[in-house]
């Protein structure tokens, strides 16, 4: 919780800061605190071992404040965290059937995680009282950080050996379409709907005896997100 405070207060602050004059002159600021659940897509949900990241659905939070200086075209600026659990059940499977040899294995692994920071354009259409359809189109940055994995495993005529595979991160720019709906109850409180579809091709390099390598996969899923909405 104290880190979606955190990004929120920082949203806020720089959107006050770039938009203080014309916020004198208008009323339509937004701040929004949200959650919701990701969907893997593609290779990203894939269980192709060396080739896809075994993502299961997962959560996002964060927040987002954006200002309308006209009717229905705003701006704004969102942060989100996302964290996708590994399906654990099916890539030990994979695993022992790709190595023959393996008697017994078993996978401790943190979440994938994924940030967002971004800014962009915002449209509003209002269909019923306090009912109104949103569109954005967002551009900023993106980090991925793949899970911490610690591995035990039991080969025939042999002991047990543990090993580890260390967290390897990326990050680039990013370009997120989204869709959804808000409704504004009285006294400027209000809730929405938001579906947000994020892809990119990252890149993630592992030390190993040989030298580097590197991973290449593509981080694919769709958000969707509830959130509390603040009208000031």
């Amino acid at each position: 919780m104290r880190i979606v405070i955190r990004i929120v207060t920082l949203i806020t602050t720089a959107f006050f800061g770039i938009l203080h004059s014309g916020l004198q002159a208008q009323n339509d600021l937004f701040v929004c605190l949200q959650s919701g659940i990701s969907m893997p897509l593609g290779q990203f949900a894939g269980t192709t071992l060396n080739e896809d990241s075994f993502a299961r659905p997962g959560i996002s939070y964060g927040g987002e404040a954006t200002w309308f200086f006209l009717p229905n075209f705003g701006v704004g600026i969102e942060a989100n965290i996302n964290n996708n659990p590994i399906d654990l059940t099916t890539l030990t499977q994979k695993k022992m059937k790709a190595e023959p040899s393996l008697e017994n294995l078993t996978i401790r692994s943190e979440s994938f995680q994924t940030t967002t920071i971004m800014g962009g354009v915002y449209g509003r259409y209002p269909i019923l009282e306090g009912l109104t359809v949103t569109g954005k189109l967002l551009a900023g940055y993106m980090r991925s950080n793949t899970p911490y994995q610690v591995y035990r495993a039991q080969f025939y005529f042999v002991g047990p050996l543990t090993y580890e595979i260390t967290s390897s991160q990326d990050d680039g720019f990013i370009v997120i379409p989204g869709l959804g709906m808000s409704y504004m109850f009285k006294r400027g409180l209000g809730c929405k709907l938001d579906g947000e579809y994020i892809s990119r091709q990252m890149s993630f390099p592992f030390r190993t005896p040989t030298g580097v390598r590197i991973d290449e996969r593509k981080v694919r899923f769709i958000q969707v997100l509830i959130g509390f909405v603040v009208e000031f």
